[in-house]
């Protein structure tokens, strides 16, 4: 029989009014803290965690059980565990504020910076592969570089925080940047390992894409969609059995085009520039 969580509470609240012995009333109370913790949620029951950890905490004053309290102490771990998620455009357009948005869990304040980023490490942060040892301690060692460095931008942020020990989202807005590739930096001053680190490119550059018989493409200008001519476009393409790579400048109407390759593609890089600024765009397959 399915039964909702509110109805299991009532059960096992009913079942420890019915004991005496000490370990067993504190046995139903895990129960009832996990219980607690799995029905918490804003909008009808955002007091539950809390009320859990309260619970929790009795049970560990009680000493009754080293493996009831040890699973009593895992409760409080798991609901006041930080957590921190960053998500943010990768495309900007220059001198143009934009929002980056944050989730998060028990935290009161992060630490907000953007560091101005070389083409190799935005190379590198730019991948979505850091579980190998080796990519780890490299992303580790850049951040330390950039925290050693100077900021191109630096703020605090104070986050809502009910004290329910419960997920919520937050925007905050970015300066405006000069063209160039940045490395956005949000982060829990007191916890090393808490941080979201997210390469940006801003540039005045855009391309519109058909693939056809040929790929067919146009650079644009992002903010006024205005085509711009005599840009270098490099495009990369990556198959399963092997990578090709052909350079073309836009013309007067910023359209160009290359072959269409026949083999299955799994991934087009275009590198596109204009006098200064310059751009790196992803199209997978």
């Amino acid at each position: 029989i399915d039964i909702s969580e509110s109805q299991f509470l009532e059960a096992i609240e009913d079942l420890q009014n019915r004991f005496e012995n000490p370990l067993a009333k504190d046995l139903i109370s895990l129960e009832k803290a996990m219980s607690l913790k799995r029905r918490a949620n804003k909008e009808e029951y955002p007091l539950d965690n809390n009320k859990a950890i309260a619970i929790a905490n009795k049970i560990i004053e009680h000493n009754l059980n080293p493996l009831l309290v040890n699973n009593a102490k895992n409760i409080i771990s798991y609901i006041s565990t930080k957590e921190l998620s960053v998500q943010v455009n990768p495309y900007q357009s220059p001198n143009k504020n934009f929002p980056i948005f944050i989730s998060y869990n028990n935290l009161d304040s992060l630490e907000f910076q953007i560091y101005k980023i070389s083409k190799a490490d935005f190379s590198f942060l730019s991948r979505d592969n850091f579980y190998s040892e080796e990519q780890h301690k490299k992303r580790q060692n850049l951040l330390k570089n950039l925290s050693s460095g100077e900021a191109e931008y630096s703020n605090s942020i104070k986050l809502p925080n009910k004290k329910q020990h419960l997920k919520r989202t937050t925007i905050t807005i970015a300066p405006q940047l000069e063209i160039g590739k940045y490395a956005i930096l949000l982060l829990d001053k007191n916890l090393d390992h808490l941080y979201a680190l997210k390469p940006i490119q801003v540039s005045q550059l855009s391309l519109i894409s058909n693939q056809d018989d040929n790929i067919s493409l146009k650079v644009v200008d992002r903010e006024t969609g205005e085509p711009i001519a005599n840009a270098l476009v490099k495009a990369t393409f990556s198959s399963h059995n092997n990578t090709n790579s052909y350079e073309k400048t836009s013309d007067k109407n910023g359209d160009l085009s290359f072959p269409s390759i026949s083999d299955r593609l799994r991934n087009i890089k275009y590198h596109i520039k204009k006098d200064k600024d310059e751009i790196v765009l992803n199209d997978r397959y």
